[in-house]
């Protein structure tokens, strides 16, 4: 039975005849270079290449975008550590400080056609603890630069906002018209988490009489309004703290307590006043600008006669939060971005 020789392919893939499989010359023997001075070797020698798996190149490409990151990263990645050792650190001095950073970044940036650039400038640099409180002689002069009365240290962002006796005049007057009621400074304390988040709490009794009085029953857009009256109030409040302050420090303008507070108060109303008329002339924003207005005669109208309540304010619901919005959303972009 005659064998006939199976046609093979080279590496181009092109049947190779016995023919011309004869007519190569053998293979010498290892060592016998034919007298030629030239080894002969096997035509189609082959080489062995390990492929690396599938796993380890999906973990090479994720080592190259690591590096290309790294390249790619601002130097301000390597201080994110330290903002948040400081935000802590701060934190644990005040909780006036927690209640601003349990609002996340858009909350911080939002105007809600209410505030100025500004405003909302210092309401953010606020919760990040990026205002410069520094001046020259400061070393020296620890008190407050307001008020002589001020027992605490006036170096800091809580006691401009908070801990300030200008501060707690604001924060009281706007309480006061809140509740409808006259309000303890250990009454104030309790609310000391709705200013700080800029949150609104539960209104007073007076209040609510007042507004159904005006309005015959309750409506969706009037809880909408007060809590941006609130809201605003709050913000309005820590940039004038903010630029009071500054003047006093660095142009020397003398303010009494009574001429701040009337003008705090007075420059509050006029902004939102605006803000309801400029609402009140456009045709997609008139409803919710008619009830701005109308909240904030009825704020303004209300006289605190009664006594100070007995019933406190509900926990913040920020309270409840196991970390921080601010430093928690600032933690997660340092581990996507592996810094």
């Amino acid at each position: 039975m005659a064998i006939t020789a199976k046609p093979r392919r080279d590496l181009l893939g092109r049947e190779e005849s016995s023919d011309r499989r004869s007519s190569h010359h053998e293979a010498k023997p290892h060592g016998d270079t034919g007298g030629s001075g030239v080894r002969s070797t096997p035509e189609h020698a082959s080489v062995s290449v390990a492929c690396p798996s599938a796993n380890e190149e999906h973990k090479c490409n994720q080592a190259a975008q690591k590096q290309i990151k790294k390249k790619a990263r601002p130097p301000e990645f390597k201080l994110i550590p330290k903002v948040l050792q400081k935000w802590k650190r701060k934190r644990d001095q005040d909780d006036w400080i927690q209640g601003q950073q349990s609002q996340t970044p858009l909350q911080l940036w939002e105007h809600d056609n209410a505030l100025t650039n500004f405003q909302v400038w210092v309401a953010y640099r606020m919760a990040a603890v990026q205002l410069n409180v520094f001046y020259e002689g400061w070393e020296d002069d620890k008190s407050c630069p307001l008020d002589t009365g001020c027992t605490t240290n006036g170096r800091n962002i809580a006691h401009i906002a908070w801990h300030c006796v200008r501060a707690q005049a604001w924060w009281l007057r706007i309480l006061e018209h809140w509740l409808g009621n006259e309000v303890t400074q250990a009454d104030l304390k309790q609310y000391k988490d709705y200013f700080s988040a800029r949150t609104a709490p539960h209104i007073g009794e007076r209040l609510k009489k007042h507004i159904l009085l005006r309005l015959g029953n309750w409506k969706k857009e009037i809880d909408d309004q007060l809590r941006r009256i609130w809201w605003a109030w709050c913000s309005i409040g820590t940039a004038l703290l903010w630029q009071i302050r500054n003047q006093v420090v660095h142009e020397g303008v003398k303010w009494t307590a009574k001429s701040q507070l009337e003008f705090m108060w007075r420059r509050g109303l006029q902004q939102l006043y605006a803000v309801a008329r400029s609402e009140r002339l456009r045709a997609n924003l008139r409803i919710q600008g008619l009830y701005l207005q109308i909240c904030l005669e009825i704020l303004e109208e209300v006289t605190v006669e009664a006594p100070p309540g007995k019933s406190l304010p509900i926990a913040a619901k920020w309270r409840q939060q196991k970390l921080l919005e601010l430093p928690r959303r600032l933690t997660l972009f340092q581990v996507a971005n592996n810094a």
